[in-house]
């Protein structure tokens, strides 16, 4: 996603395969180009950069709901630690004759 998005924002006239590779290969080209293309450079990388990070923080955040729905989806029929079976109670029931005496 970001090499796509850098390549497209790249000025014309800067041919950088490491300025495609990452943010910091793009900085380190643009800190050989002249002012006003290392700074066009410079700007094209860190927006590539950025949307390219709200993309996948946004694929993670659905792939992270998806496991939370099938998490619940799977253990709805679990029961908490400590809680006790509706026909276990039955039996802890008080008697007549443990309160009479």
């Amino acid at each position: 996603m970001y090499r796509l998005q850098v390549a497209s924002g790249l000025p014309a006239g800067v041919a950088g395969d490491a300025a495609r590779e990452s943010l910091a290969g793009a900085i380190a080209v643009a800190a050989t180009l002249p002012e006003p293309l290392g700074n066009l450079l410079l700007i094209a990388a860190r927006d590539a950069f950025t949307s390219s990070l709200h993309v996948v923080a946004g694929a993670s955040a659905v792939v992270l709901l998806g496991v939370a729905v099938l998490a619940v989806t799977m253990l709805r029929h679990v029961r908490p630690i400590g809680a006790a079976r509706a026909n276990d109670l039955d039996g802890l029931a008080p008697s007549r004759e443990l309160a009479v005496a």
